[in-house]
């Protein structure tokens, strides 16, 4: 797709921005007793200024576009309000988890204000905790609420679009900062020598207890952060998503608004056979006029009144069987993966997660494979397609499910082959004290062995199904012309459904609870499969939850019998017509 010169410079800011963020960070192991404070408080305050900058530009684009604002009522099959409750239901999170955070540094105030460095970092972060909740992330879920209702996405004369990339790119800052600065017990480091000798000693108690996050607040903030910390980051991917996907469907917008079926524009005819003549064109529309006449006055037998209507297709009748079934596999899958919290209940419970995993993904594979198949058989496929940017983002995310991929495969083929296993595996890293009911090491070495077979299997369709996924997906956006069928809606929604069990699974369970792939665990080592988990679990969960929201759209096509969201009567073509009065359109 055609990109303008302002997006262009988005892209490179955007990828300048990450080089600087992650460089920063890099530092933070490079020279960690030498310039972890500084590099702390140069992050914040980068992060500050875009968050305050993003904030500016929000509302600069809601002002000058103001008057393109189209009122479309929610519905429950809306995708985008059900993400918007989703994103309100994490901003209340964040800001729950902040308040502690808010209450923990104020308290050790008196004691920072003898340490420069550290004054300073905890000054800008506390300027962040209260401007995050109650400005960055409200105001970007108001401004994705603006969008959503007031059809703001299917207007090609929206200007200033580069918005939606500069905002999209601070959501990534703001997740790499989280990551690098407050996930606690992610990155092992020595805690910073101070020298409390200096102050009053009524205080070095406390001093002690706050420069090393010991005090009670600090704690309680800690365990707050443990069960909240992932909310940030599903804030981050859910409004990312949303706001790419806004930004793709203006693009689309902007295309169709040149290719409306509705107009035909004739080039001047001079009659002497150049290139301006367009007979062609004219007898192409007297012939499509006179077969909507012979339609009309019920004359068929016409050559060229019905004949060019298709046939009729058989429509295969559908009750939502699909949709039963993929909802109880959801249920399933995820029920029993809670149950992994459960100590008692853990080495059962991980042997039933990893067999429904088993039957999940095939079931995500075949769906996949049988919907490809009747779209390559439908006769509607363009032979040439325009690969948004909005799929290309997608296939970049799919990469993290691959990376998942690999390192399973280097995980647990050493194993199987090698069977080196440490009967006690379940509580390798203490973050359970698990009760097993099992009387000798043997059995526990044979189901460690059985949840490799089966974490091979599984992981090996994962790969096929997300191959299958992405092209499908490219298909529909891209080459499908056709209709959406009851049939073909019922499938993509058995796809949507599974998608949204794994993000759901991925976002409570994979990246918090590392005992859930007790393989790779046992492999890589506990710290070292936390720091990997948090990596690239971040893209998987982007990419099961974007897929949800494009194939929600082609759902919505058979429901409402357009994608998604009305087109506007009359803005398709504001250039070309140039109204006398834009009320005439609202």
């Amino acid at each position: 797709m055609a990109q303008s010169q302002w997006t262009i410079v988005s892209y490179i800011l955007m990828a300048v921005f990450l080089a600087m963020f992650g460089t920063i960070g890099l530092s933070r192991w490079i020279t960690i007793q030498q310039s972890h404070g500084v590099t702390e408080t140069i992050m914040l305050g980068l992060l500050l200024s875009l968050q305050v900058t993003t904030v500016i530009l929000l509302f600069v684009f809601t002002r000058v576009n103001r008057t393109q604002w189209r009122y479309v009522p929610w519905r429950l099959s809306d995708t985008h309000g059900i993400t918007i409750i989703g994103l309100t239901i994490f901003l209340i999170g964040t800001f729950v988890y902040d308040i502690f955070s808010i209450i923990a540094t104020t308290e050790c105030l008196d004691v920072y204000r003898h340490f420069d460095e550290k004054y300073d970092e905890k000054i800008i972060d506390l300027v962040l905790l209260i401007f995050k909740p109650l400005l960055y992330m409200s105001s970007q879920l108001l401004f994705l609420m603006w969008c959503n209702y007031g059809n703001i996405q299917n207007n090609p004369n929206i200007r200033k679009t580069s918005v939606f990339i500069f905002a999209a790119a601070t959501n990534l800052f703001f997740w790499i900062y989280s990551f690098l600065f407050e996930s606690k017990k992610i990155f092992l480091q020595e805690d910073p020598e101070y020298n409390i000798t200096k102050l009053d000693p009524a205080i070095q108690k406390h001093a002690n207890e706050c420069l090393h996050e010991e005090s009670e607040m600090q704690r309680t903030a800690d365990n707050v952060e443990i069960y909240l910390y992932p909310v940030q980051m599903e804030f981050c991917i859910l409004a990312t998503s949303l706001l790419l996907h806004t930004w793709s469907h203006i693009k689309h917008s902007r295309m169709r608004m040149h290719d409306d079926d509705d107009m035909i524009d004739f080039p001047a005819d001079n009659g002497d056979g150049g290139p301006k003549d367009d007979a062609n064109g004219q007898h192409a529309l007297i012939r499509r006029n006179n077969g909507q006449d012979n339609e009309v006055n019920g004359n068929n037998n016409v050559i060229g009144g019905n004949d060019a209507d298709p046939p009729p297709v058989h429509e295969v009748k559908c009750y939502g069987l699909l949709w039963i079934i993929a909802i109880m596999l959801m249920t399933l899958m995820f029920t029993f993966e809670c149950l992994l919290y459960v100590e008692t209940f853990y080495s059962k419970a991980i042997l039933i997660v990893i067999s429904i995993k088993t039957l999940y993904d095939p079931s995500l594979a075949i769906v996949c494979a049988y919907v490809i198949y009747k779209l390559k058989k439908s006769g509607k496929m363009k032979r040439y397609g325009n690969i948004d940017t909005e799929c290309v983002i997608m296939l970049i995310s799919s990469l993290g499910l691959v990376i998942d991929v690999a390192f399973t495969y280097i995980s647990v083929i050493p194993t199987i082959i090698y069977q080196n296993v440490d009967p006690n595996w379940a509580n390798e890293c203490n973050d359970l004290n698990i009760i097993h009911d099992i009387s000798n090491n043997d059995e526990s070495v044979r189901q460690f062995l059985i949840i490799s077979v089966l974490s091979l299997v599984r992981q090996s369709f994962k790969l096929i199904q997300v191959m299958l996924q992405v092209y499908l997906i490219i298909i529909l956006t891209s080459f499908y012309t056709g209709p959406i069928d009851n049939w073909l809606s019922e499938c993509l929604g058995f796809i949507l459904i599974l998608n949204f069990g794994h993000w759901l699974s991925d976002s409570i369970v994979e990246v918090k609870f590392t005992n859930a792939s007790p393989v790779q665990e046992h492999y890589f080592g506990c710290d070292n499969w936390l720091v990997i988990v948090h990596i690239f679990f971040t893209l998987a969960i982007y990419f099961r939850f974007h897929s949800v929201l494009m194939l929600s759209e082609h759902v919505r096509r058979n429901k409402h019998g357009h994608d998604g969201y009305q087109r506007l009567d009359g803005d398709n073509v504001q250039e070309r017509e140039q109204p006398v009065n834009n009320n005439d359109h609202a």
